[in-house]
């Protein structure tokens, strides 16, 4: 699926899910039935081609605006040729690329759908935008207030930090790092019910000789508690611990002292599980000074020797990093609990990132919804000061 605007996505046809209001528009699926309202009451506009989904002289112009002035989340489900004009469109109306970067674009989008869906045919949809843009039609949205996909507000950023939709990156940017803060806190909260019945495990959480049926019990576990952290949440399999709207964890809804309590039985999960220190041990090190070979999943990948972990330890136990490799102790958690990142917190963040080696480590959790190769690649960009190249992927 692929961001284009607020919560409005692309997704290829094939890829239908009833969940969601949609907009179809399809030579193979969208079926007359479809256009049934009683039905389908989600099935916005459905058709084999523009004319039929939307009307007599109806464009792409067209359905943009008609999808921005309806607030829900809305998939448009295409096939690979409508599918190809609608991005091709977009991407020239809206961000300064010319053929070459936007050649260069459409190989990055390929590369990544293909490997996330296992499907060479979005190798077709970038042959086919790459054939489209020279006489592809461009409108002007300038008059729409709308939330950009968060990789061209990145490359503008990195442009320049002050650029004209700063204030829609200073939102989006609470939003990546209030998912990130809960994607640490339910991975912990997954490794607690994993290993509950590990004897040091409930020592952390207070207690000792607790069963499957009671470790409930344990003190700390009082710390994942209504309203901010519900367990009934009847989510698909596997989205027990993710993050998002529909997770079993909101901070937005926790205290200043919850999320403290929070915070620090995360740290001390995550710290003893790493075998980095024991909690209680005299020698203590910050989470945010985890290696980077750890931080995507709280733990040392298997094929890490033991002699290699314990020069790594040593490193760090003599240094305190000037860039953090999680999540820096939490400090932006008052932006996320404000909603908006201050402009001293937003420098702060940008530069954080431009300073990073390798990734981008508060875009962890959302690598699956954005084009994350080239938002790396922007950054690149930026730190070998090849700001020409850059500007070419900014916003208009």
């Amino acid at each position: 699926m692929l961001h284009l605007f607020d919560n409005k996505f692309l997704q290829l046809d094939k890829y239908v899910r009833a969940l969601d209001y949609r907009v179809i528009i399809s030579e193979e699926y969208a079926t007359d039935d479809l256009k049934n309202a009683s039905l389908f009451p989600k099935v916005l506009k459905s058709g084999k081609n523009f004319k039929d989904a939307l009307g007599e002289d109806k464009d792409i112009n067209y359905l943009i605006r008609l999808l921005f002035d309806f607030k829900p989340k809305v998939v448009i489900l295409a096939d690979i040729k409508t599918y190809s004009e609608i991005l091709t469109i977009w991407l020239k109306s809206t961000t300064n690329m010319d053929k070459e970067t936007f050649d260069y674009y459409a190989d990055c989008f390929a590369h990544k759908q293909s490997k996330q869906y296992n499907n060479l045919d979005f190798y077709g949809i970038a042959a086919t935008m790459k054939s489209l843009w020279e006489n592809a039609n461009t409108f002007d949205f300038s008059d729409l207030d709308y939330m950009p996909s968060i990789e061209f507000m990145f490359a503008s950023a990195f442009y320049d930090s002050n650029f004209s939709k700063k204030s829609k990156l200073q939102m989006q940017l609470a939003k990546v790092v209030k998912r990130q803060y809960e994607y640490y806190i339910l991975e912990t909260k997954k490794c607690i019910d994993t290993y509950i019945l590990d004897s040091d495990m409930q020592e952390i959480l207070g207690g000792r000789n607790k069963t499957i049926n009671n470790y409930h019990e344990l003190t700390r576990m009082s710390t994942y508690r209504l309203p901010f952290f519900k367990e009934d949440i009847n989510s698909f399999e596997g989205e027990g611990y993710l993050p998002g709207t529909d997770s079993k964890l909101n901070l937005s809804l926790a205290s200043d002292k919850e999320i403290i309590e929070l915070c620090r039985l995360t740290d001390d999960v995550a710290l003893s599980y790493t075998g980095v220190s024991n909690p209680s041990s005299s020698f203590s090190i910050s989470i945010d000074q985890l290696p980077f070979l750890m931080k995507d999943n709280l733990q040392w990948p298997i094929w890490l020797s033991d002699k290699t972990k314990e020069l790594l330890i040593q490193d760090l136990s003599k240094q305190v990093m000037s860039v953090s490799t999680t999540h820096d102790n939490w400090k932006y958690m008052p932006a996320v609990k404000r909603g908006v990142f201050l402009d001293e917190e937003y420098n702060s963040i940008i530069s954080e990132m431009l300073a990073e080696k390798i990734g981008m480590t508060y875009m962890i959790n959302i690598q699956s919804t954005v084009l994350f190769t080239l938002l790396i690649y922007f950054k690149s960009l930026k730190q070998t000061n090849n700001n020409e190249r850059l500007r070419k992927f900014t916003l208009k």
